[in-house]
């Protein structure tokens, strides 16, 4: 049996599951990386991109984990165009 969680913070996953997951396959998957995003305000409300991270959980033991955020404006899109004219 699979169960999705929600997390808000990549320090509520945790480094042992997040960098075990990432596998080391990139530097932007670490949970060093993230965290520093997160710690530093790069990410969070008050930028527009809050953390919704996935793990994905077989009876209890985390077998994936998918960072991702969700945005709430359109500010730094390159398909808009706010200096029109």
């Amino acid at each position: 049996m699979f169960n999705i969680t929600f997390f808000t913070s990549i320090a509520e996953i945790g480094q042992e599951t997040c960098n075990a997951m990432a596998n080391k396959t990139s530097p932007f998957c670490q949970y060093e990386f993230l965290h520093a995003l997160e710690t530093s305000g790069s990410v969070g409300q008050d930028s527009g991109w809050s953390p919704q991270h996935i793990v994905i959980f077989e009876e209890s033991i985390p077998i994936g984990v998918l960072p991702l955020y969700k945005k709430t404006h359109s500010y730094g899109e390159y398909v808009f165009d706010f200096a029109c004219g």
